[in-house]
């Protein structure tokens, strides 16, 4: 079980065998607020949620090859590729958020 913060939420992904399943904390602390994202089949690995957009109801998740987008709606994924860059074996992606504040 991984744990990830998409949209300042809490979200916990449970990556099985033949599929992976994500849920989100609505309100921090109320565990009466866990609301299922989504739950998909995985034929790639262990997957891991970058980021998503409620407007377009798309979730950015990292895989060990890659990126895939997931259509929460159509249930549609899509690998993601990079311009210009051939498959690797392993890969890794992070988050950024610009901050004024320093370390």
């Amino acid at each position: 079980m991984d744990v990830a913060e998409l949209q300042g939420q809490l979200c916990l992904v449970h990556n099985m065998t033949r599929n992976v399943e994500a849920w989100v904390m609505k309100d921090y602390g109320m565990k009466e607020s866990w609301t299922k994202l989504f739950n998909m089949e995985n034929s790639f690995g262990q997957l891991k949620p970058l980021c998503w957009t409620i407007k377009n109801c798309k979730i950015l998740l990292k895989w060990d090859c890659g990126l895939i987008l997931y259509d929460l709606k159509t249930k549609i994924v899509s690998s993601l590729q990079i311009p210009g860059k051939r498959a690797i074996p392993e890969c890794d992606a992070r988050t950024y958020m610009e901050s004024i504040v320093g370390l």
